[in-house]
Order: C-alpha cells, then structure tokens, then sequence
C-alpha cells in the first residue's frame, strides 16, 4: 500500500498523470466530460437569465448607478485625505446600503493605504507590471524547444486573455484580480530550490485578498504530503501572520460598526459548476457565445489537472479546489470571486489537448499497471 505522499510525488514527476489511469477510469472520464459539455450550456445560459432579472432590477433602485468598484474609490478618496480607513469604509457601507457585518465584508485596508501613498496611476503601474512579469515567466516556463515562437504566442495569447484586465483604469480597485496577479506569479515562479519569492509574493495576495489563503493552504497540504517540512513551517507562519492580521481587522470592524447597520446575508449560494461556468464567461474580455466560453471553462479546468507536474498539481489543487468553493459558497452577485483565478486559469487550454488525448489513449490501452505511473 502506498502513502498519498508517494502518489504525489509520482504525479509531480510526470507530464502526463492521465496517461497511467485504469482503463475504466479514463472511459468515465470521458463520458462525464462528455456530459459536462451538453449540459454546461444551458446551466450557464440559465445563471445569464438570472443576471440579466437581477441587472433590470438594481437598474430602478436608488443607487442602481453607485457599484461596488464607485464605494471603493469614494473610500478611498476618503483616506487619501487623511481620514481612518475603518471609519471611511462603514461610513461609506453604511452611506450606500451595503452590509458592515461580518468583519469580511469589509475589504482589506491594503489597496486603500496604497491609494493614499501613490494613487490609483500607482497600482495601474503595479498590476501592469505583474501582467508582465507573469507573461514573461510563463513563456519561459512552457518554452516549447521544438516550437518556441508557437508556444510563445499560445500562452501568451491565453495570459492576455486572463490578463487583459491588469490595464483596466480602474484596475486598483479590483481587489480580486490584483491579488490573482500576485498568486498567478507566486504559482509559476515555484522551484523546489527557491520557494521563497513564490512565497513572498502569496502574502502580498493575502494582504489584498483575504481568498487567497485558500492557496496558501492548499501548498501546505502539497508541501506536507511531500514532507518539505521547511517549507510546509514557512507557510505556516505566513499563515499565523495572516491570521493576526485578520484579527487586528477584525477588530478595528468592530470597533466601527454601529447599531442597526446592515448584516450579511451570508454565503450559501450553493449554485453549481455552471454558476463557475457564467462567472468565467462574464469576466471573459471578448464577444464569444456563451456556450463557447462554457466549454473553453470547463477544458482549461481538464487541461490543468492533466497536466502533471508540480505545477499541474499545485494549479488543480488552487483552481480547482477555489472554483468548487465558488460552486458552493458564492452568491448570485459574487462572480466577480473567479476573478482571483486569473490570469493562470485560461492557461490550461493550452494543456487541455494533451490532457484530452491522454485519456484517450488510457481508455484504449487494454491494460494498466500502477508501477507504470509510479516509475514516471
């Protein structure tokens, strides 16, 4: 019997995992991803009508023109002039109907303070600069050397994709995407020789967003399954500081809420994979059908957990395990959560071909062996 550190590491040491599945297994797989294909477009074409009920419907309210990037921005002209962040905010919330509980409603004061130092032309620089640097880590790393200049444009075309947002003008406001930037480069940059920048750059995307501890917490599982305990105490003392942090926000939330302000109605969405689907498809930055943007959702989801690798499984695990959490938790009015997925999310089309034809060849194989996929 082998231990779960010993099949993680078996997968981490192969490119193509899928290949060594048991015969049943990948024909399953390809009848569920089958499936998912037929029934993905009417599940997101479903959420769509809703948004659109739900669009016509904040459209005749008071406030219908003050969202939510209009309250960040009032926030932070607020602090920009010298005034708490934590009264700005719950005055603002409160000002503008939204809820002032639980402490999480209220964003981190990061993106706020980084206003008042350099403005919102500051963290456009920034959130351009990671885009760049995650454009040139990426490439480097799936360089193909037989195709450099095709894998170049492939994964930067599908960086660009998810990415496209880092030159939005009001990119400093984007809690979620500006801590997906971070976690896009903390999660290329990984090497087990050198962990510490990726690790570094994971607390900044905690600092902005609190969600990503949720892949900070998912390398500690990999790293503790593949016993790097220094690494695995590494990331747990980033976890303990993010912790206090979250206490010492807490708090000054509390200090600041007032009788009769707004509650939340809290996160049980409980909306399905095709909630996920919609989420994607109403960040994504060009014209496609819906259904289109659904089936490329759903093949960059295989194609990252096809892909082997650290990388592979480190990208399933964070992807994979976030959006399920989105499936689950957000409300209607949380897509904007996938957010913080990009842009590495759209990278795995470009693994999703291989992921594909390696089940295929694993459903025609008349035979598996483990020790096969153990020795990759």
């Amino acid at each position: 019997m082998r231990l779960p550190g010993q099949w993680v590491d078996a997968w981490c040491s192969t490119a193509h995992p899928l290949r060594a599945l048991p015969r049943w297994t990948a024909i399953t797989s390809l009848i569920l991803i089958g499936l998912a294909l037929v029934w993905s477009v009417p599940a997101a074409q479903q959420f769509q009508a809703n948004e659109q009920v739900r669009q016509a419907r904040i459209s005749k309210s008071t406030h219908a023109k003050h969202r939510d990037l209009d309250l960040y921005e009032d926030i932070n002209a607020r602090v920009s002039k010298g005034e708490s962040y934590y009264t700005a905010a719950l005055a603002e919330q409160r000002k503008w109907n939204y809820p002032t509980q639980p402490f999480v409603v209220v964003r981190l004061p990061t993106l706020a303070w980084g206003h008042a130092l350099f403005g919102a032309t500051g963290w456009r620089i920034i959130a351009i600069a990671l885009f760049i640097a995650n454009l040139l880590v990426w490439t480097r790393r799936f360089r193909s050397p037989r195709h450099p200049l095709l894998s170049l444009i492939v994964i930067g075309g599908l960086l660009t994709l998810g990415g496209g947002l880092a030159f939005y003008p009001r990119v400093g406001v984007v809690h979620d995407y500006m801590s997906g930037l971070f976690v896009s480069l903390s999660l290329v940059l990984y090497t087990p020789q050198r962990w510490w920048p990726s690790l570094c750059l994971a607390v900044c995307a905690m600092a902005i967003r609190e969600m990503a501890s949720l892949y900070v917490l998912a390398w500690v599982a990999l790293a503790a399954a593949r016993m790097r305990w220094r690494e695995c105490g590494a990331l747990l003392a980033a976890l303990a500081l993010f912790a206090l942090g979250m206490a010492v926000h807490a708090h000054f939330v509390d200090a600041a809420v007032k009788p009769g302000d707004l509650v939340s109605p809290g996160w049980e969405g409980m909306n399905g994979l095709g909630f996920l689907l919609f989420s994607l498809a109403h960040l994504f930055p060009h014209a496609l059908p819906l259904w289109c943007v659904a089936w490329l959702g759903l093949a960059a989801l295989i194609g990252w957990i096809g892909r082997g690798e650290r990388i592979g499984l480190m990208g399933s695990l964070w992807l994979g395990g976030f959006g399920l959490a989105v499936a689950i938790f957000a409300r209607a009015d949380n897509y904007y959560w996938v957010a913080i997925m990009l842009p590495a999310y759209w990278v795995g089309l470009a693994f999703a071909p291989r992921a594909l034809i390696d089940l295929w060849q694993a459903a025609r194989l008349p035979g598996w062996s483990a020790n096969r996929f153990m020795r990759q």
